[in-house]
């Protein structure tokens, strides 16, 4: 499997993962405190991940 396709995979996971910690915090009703924390998360990763293939591309 391609390393940038292995990548995408993570980046989907790790989105799926905050969703799903984002809709128990709401359950729980402490969404405003971990809103901020799941999206640097997810955009860390996003940068990790489509970043690379930016780099690669040239």
């Amino acid at each position: 499997m391609d390393m940038h396709i292995q990548k995408e995979w993570i980046f989907y996971a790790v989105v799926g993962a905050a969703a799903l910690l984002n809709e128990i915090a709401i359950h729980y009703g402490i969404a405003i405190c971990t809103f901020l924390p799941l999206m640097g998360c997810v955009m860390a990763v996003g940068f990790w991940t489509f970043h690379a293939r930016e780099k690669n591309a040239e």
